[in-house]
C-alpha cells in the first residue's frame, strides 16, 4: 500500500510541481517545452478527474480485493501526466517554423 500512497503524493504534489516549474519562464521556453507542458497539463486534468470520478463511486460495489478502481485511484494522475509529456513531446509541431 506504501507504493500506491507514494504514487498518489507524486500524483498531486510532484507532478503540478514540475508543471509549474517548466511553466516557469513560458515565453522564453522551445516549441517543444511548451508541447510538454501543455502535454502534461491536459494529461493532469484526465488524471485527476479520473481520480475524482472513480474515488466518488461506492466502495461497496467494488469488493474487498485490490481492484482496478485502486489503480485509477492512485495512480491515474501521476501516470497520464506523464504519458501526456510524453506523448506531446514526441509531436511533431503543427505549423513550419517561419523563416
Amino acid at each position: 500500500m506504501i507504493i500506491h500512497q507514494a504514487a498518489l503524493f507524486l500524483g498531486l504534489f510532484a507532478a503540478p510541481a514540475a508543471l509549474l516549474v517548466l511553466g516557469h519562464g513560458f515565453r522564453r521556453r522551445s516549441a517543444r517545452e511548451h508541447r510538454v507542458f501543455w502535454g502534461g497539463v491536459i494529461g493532469f486534468a484526465a488524471g485527476t478527474a479520473l481520480m475524482v470520478g472513480f474515488g466518488t463511486f461506492p466502495p461497496v460495489g467494488w469488493g474487498a480485493e485490490p481492484s482496478l478502481r485502486l489503480w485509477i485511484v492512485y495512480w491515474a494522475p501521476v501516470v497520464l501526466t506523464s504519458l501526456g509529456a510524453v506523448v506531446a513531446s514526441m509531436r511533431r509541431p503543427n505549423s513550419p517554423e517561419a523563416p
